[in-house]
Parts: C-alpha cells; structure tokens; sequence
C-alpha cells in the first residue's frame, strides 16, 4: 500500500465517523427504547470509537513527521478533507506549491512508515 493510499483511508474514516455519527443521534432522537435500539446503539457506539481510533493513529503518524509544512499539508487533506485549492488559499500558497510539498511529505510519510501502511479497514 501507498503512503497516499494509507492516509487516503484517514478521510474515508472521518466520512464513516460523521455518518454514524448522525446515526447516533438519529437513534437517540427515536421515541422507541426496546432492548433492540439499545443494542444497535451500543454496537454504532463501539465501532465509531474504534474509527476515532484509527483516525487518530494516522492523525499521529502525520504529527511524527519532521518538516511543519509537511504536517500541515498532509493534515489538512487527509484529515480535515480539504481539497488542495483550499489548502492553497488557507497557507498562501499557490496551488502548484501545495502539490509539490504533498508529494515531498508522501515521499518522508512512505520513508518513515513503510512498515505500517496497511489497510485499517477494509473496501
């Protein structure tokens, strides 16, 4: 797997954690609580924690690299979603130069963490 196929599963994460989370508040927002609702609950509950989880280690993994710039960048797209537009108007940069500093902190994020870019869920 890719550096950029390893943290492109970090938006993915943070798509699956909004989604249930309004499942959550859908449920909580249900007049019914029957033994079943509560199940589904607690079942939503355990698997958003554990994509707060993984969301987190990459969050870590990108915190652990050494130029800010990289960081920046690199946390901006994978996890705040922004597109590199975005990232370019928000850091005053032109757009040419986002991608330059994205493909420099993929080649430090692959360097660094080569041994750990496996999947964190799977599809």
């Amino acid at each position: 797997m890719t550096g950029k196929e390893y943290l492109e599963q970090a938006e993915r994460i943070s798509r699956l954690i909004d989604q249930k989370e309004r499942e959550l508040k859908t449920l909580d927002g249900a007049s019914i609580h029957d033994k079943r609702l509560a199940e589904v609950r607690a079942e939503i509950a355990y698997e958003l924690e554990n994509l707060l989880i993984k969301r987190y280690e990459v969050f870590r993994q990108i915190q652990g690299l050494s130029d800010i710039n990289h960081i920046d960048v690199l946390y901006r797209r994978y996890i705040e979603g922004e597109d590199m537009k975005h990232i370019a108007s928000a850091t005053k940069r032109s757009v040419s130069s986002v991608y330059h500093i994205h493909a420099d902190a993929i080649r430090e994020f692959e360097k660094r963490y080569r041994d750990e870019l496996e999947p964190l869920i799977e599809g």
